[in-house]
């Protein structure tokens, strides 16, 4: 089955910007477990037994989604997660944050990211992060979405460090720290999170030679504790 990475959020500055979307599909990234689930019937379409794995209904609610089966895939995708299969539970969350085959409901997308999250799904890390961050579909708290973003950006989600790096830059939910933002800023960067080149332009222009240099061994540590 065609496999592809999964595109990697954009972090916008501006108090004005749209909320940023859910920074992933679960079962599709090269890190995932779930290969050559699928299994195709005599018919040429592909098919999940009663008994199959949660692996097999991501994948083919993966499908489904690429074909534009929306409310086929809602169906898949939420049988595997209420198996408990995180990569599920993140893309049924997006389907309901995004409206794709169901109405959208930013509540139900804050219980499916949350769940996914607390099974150690990056992605999700990041994406209930952000609705926290932005008070969508739970109360805001900037405190514990910059909790999640640390929990995604250990576990490898170089994109989390962008929208951690703005926290950090702000003050906000976290003790104000520049130079901490500039290092989430230079890992992020480093890794291929192109929203980090920006900020981190301006952070460089805006601090002292001083702070740029514990920046940069501070960015050191990051990338050997992620």
């Amino acid at each position: 089955m065609p496999r592809f990475l999964a595109a990697l959020c954009a972090l916008l500055l501006v108090a004005a910007a749209p909320p940023a979307l859910a920074c992933g599909w679960g079962g599709e990234n090269e890190g995932d477990d779930d290969d050559e689930a699928i299994v195709i019937g005599a018919d040429g379409k592909p098919v999940v037994e009663a008994a199959a794995d949660p692996a097999a209904l991501t994948d083919l609610g993966n499908l489904q989604r690429g074909n534009s089966e929306l409310a086929a895939a809602v169906r898949s995708y939420r049988q595997a997660a209420e198996q408990g299969h995180a990569p599920a539970q993140n893309n049924l969350a997006t389907m309901y944050e995004q409206g794709l085959g169901l109405p959208r409901d930013d509540a139900q997308a804050v219980v499916w990211f949350r769940r996914a999250a607390e099974a150690g799904f990056a992605p999700a890390q990041h994406s209930l992060a952000m609705m926290l961050r932005e008070g969508r579909g739970a109360e805001r708290d900037a405190g514990q979405a910059a909790r999640w973003l640390r929990r995604a950006a250990a576990g490898g989600h170089h994109a989390a460090f962008v929208d951690l790096g703005a926290l950090y830059w702000a003050g906000e939910g976290v003790a104000k720290d520049p130079v901490e933002a500039l290092a989430c800023w230079t890992v992020a960067g480093e890794a291929g999170a192109a929203a980090a080149a920006e900020p981190r332009r301006r952070a460089l222009a805006a601090l002292t030679r001083a702070q740029i240099s514990a920046a940069k061994e501070r960015a050191r540590v990051l990338r050997t504790t992620e």
